[in-house]
């Protein structure tokens, strides 16, 4: 019966006349007449009340309709169009046909293109510390990364067009300044760029004081296995880079402690943070340390700290520090001076309290513009000291030393001193033995001798006061090379 009076409607519609438009519209009661789609396909639904049965049909492959035959009446037709893998944008009908009646009508379906594009994060933010980073791109093009920094590294260097992520590696920056660059994805192709801003944040006041920076002669890391125990705080990084190593805590340190750097032998040079006080006993005993600077916030130089540093040629020591253990710097055989507090006004020792601790036995010359190092052959020991230290000369290569008649106590100052041959010693009382700091039993402790090198030849002490020194103690196992002299 419905059918009936849909046929009566067409029929009176056709008798009446009027444009094609109208008559589709009438006939087929579509809900719109235009399907669009973006590149990535998908699906529209179009509601239909025809007014009489009708086939439905679309040549091109793209396009899939739900039902190709659709009888009077309310119906929903779905067009999918499949994802177009082109730039180029397309576009189709729908024809809708009743052969009876000599209807017809369409649907146009229209498709966008890909549109060229490349997608990411457009700013990539670290600290010092750098690290591994991955960087999602989302591209309907292929691209090429590339940058203008030598400190970044990109892989891979090319994307396909899809997701894809860019690896980026940013080394350490051990220094307080930032750095910025940028990252640059580009498809010349398609004339498409897409940046990525890089900033990394230099180390912060607040970072310093939790950090220690090194270098080494190697290009390798120092490796101790005890780090972690000779310090205030726990290490929580140690990271290098290009003969540049930084020791990263989880607060700031204080303490440079016991054999923290000690045989570290590929070590060259070392920052000390201001938040350390004290750097403790043999801290850096036998390590290749070439250079240091000691910061104004250490007040403390432990026992032998900087024992057998063979590669140090000088140091300053800053007017905060008021304490420095015994043979803190025997033989550093390389050292030429001594700056700051302590030093003699010859530069060439260092005098605490009027007691000699340590002596730098190098001297530099240049021959043809080229500099080198030679051993001192002799050395008068400046009026301002009183007593002379243990192993205060260790191991040099002086052939005559003087002592002033302001000494009045001497250790074992001049034990492994091979080359020295004569003693002048102007004291007219002979000096006692100066005890010495032992490690082990952490009190003042004495040798029993003052330790004078089988090369000895000769001792010279005033004549007036030659026997006093032949039945002194400590001098007198060396009274057959005792003789006066005339100062």
């Amino acid at each position: 019966m419905k059918k009936s009076i849909f046929y009566a409607l067409l029929i009176c519609c056709l008798a009446l006349g009027g444009c094609s438009e109208q008559l589709e519209a009438d006939v087929f009661g579509l809900s719109a007449h235009a399907a669009d789609f973006t590149a990535e396909g998908g699906e529209k639904n179009i509601v239909m009340n025809t007014a009489c049965d009708c086939e439905l049909s679309c040549s091109d492959s793209w396009v899939t309709l739900s039902a190709q035959y659709i009888e009077t009446g309310r119906s929903e037709l779905t067009i999918t169009a499949e994802p177009n893998p082109t730039f180029d944008s397309r576009q189709t009908i729908v024809a809708i046909v009743n052969d009876e009646f000599g209807v017809s009508g369409q649907i146009a379906v229209r498709q966008a293109g890909i549109v060229p594009c490349i997608d990411c994060d457009t700013t990539l933010d670290t600290t010092f510390e750098g690290g591994t980073f991955q960087i999602e791109v989302s591209s309907t093009i292929p691209w090429e990364a590339s940058t203008d920094a030598d400190w970044l590294t990109l892989s891979p260097a090319t994307g396909q067009a899809g997701m894809s992520i860019l690896t980026v590696e940013i080394p350490s920056l051990l220094s307080d300044a930032s750095r910025h660059s940028e990252i640059v994805l580009t498809n010349t192709e398609h004339k498409v760029t897409k940046k990525i801003k890089v900033n990394q944040n230099g180390l912060s006041q607040t970072e310093k004081a939790r950090t220690i920076t090194y270098t080494t002669d190697d290009n390798n890391p120092i490796s101790k296995s005890d780090f972690d125990s000779a310090f205030d705080a726990t290490i929580i990084a140690h990271i290098f880079d290009s003969g540049t190593g930084m020791l990263i805590f989880d607060k700031p340190i204080t303490c440079i402690g016991y054999h923290a750097f000690y045989n570290c032998g590929n070590l060259k040079s070392i920052t000390i943070p201001n938040s350390v006080t004290s750097i403790g006993n043999s801290a850096f005993s036998n390590s290749g340390l070439e250079s240091i600077t000691i910061p104004n916030s250490i007040t403390a130089i432990g026992y032998s700290a900087f024992s057998s540093c063979r590669y140090l040629t000088s140091i300053t020591i800053p007017d905060s520090v008021t304490e420095i253990g015994e043979g803190a710097f025997w033989d550093s055989h390389l050292l030429t001076a001594f700056y700051g507090k302590f030093a003699s006004s010859d530069n060439k020792c260092l005098i605490v309290d009027g007691v000699l601790i340590a002596f730098a036995p190098m001297e530099t010359g240049t021959i043809a513009g080229i500099p080198y190092y030679y051993l001192r052959e002799s050395y008068t020991i400046p009026d301002s000291v009183t007593a002379i230290e243990s192993s205060a000369f260790y191991g040099n290569g002086l052939e005559s030393i003087t002592i002033p008649d302001s000494v009045t106590a001497i250790s074992s100052a001049f034990w492994g001193c091979i080359s020295l041959t004569n003693i002048y010693c102007k004291p007219t009382i002979p000096p006692i033995e100066l005890g010495y700091f032992s490690e082990y039993s952490g009190q003042i402790e004495y040798w029993g001798t003052i330790f004078l090198p089988s090369s000895v030849q000769k001792i010279y002490v005033p004549r007036a006061s030659v026997e006093a020194y032949k039945n002194a103690a400590y001098w007198k196992e060396y009274a057959s090379i005792i003789v006066g002299y005339d100062f």
